[in-house]
């Protein structure tokens, strides 16, 4: 999900959290472009419960 995302808004994510690196075939799911990029992330934290830190000047986010 996040590689989509990551080519989607042109930005680089790092994760840090070892539960999400593995692929699941379970995470399905439509957002709107119009929400943006933070609403995204705030709604994949929710349900999958971690962290993360946005950085604007260097265009990454990392996952916690």
């Amino acid at each position: 999900m996040f590689d989509k995302l990551q080519e989607y808004y042109d930005i680089e994510f790092q994760i840090r959290n070892t539960s999400l690196t593995r692929e699941s075939p379970y995470c399905t799911g439509k957002f709107r472009a119009k929400d943006g990029l933070e609403h995204i992330i705030r709604v994949l934290k929710e349900t999958n419960h971690f962290d993360y830190q946005i950085d604007y000047e260097s265009k990454k986010i990392i996952i916690l």
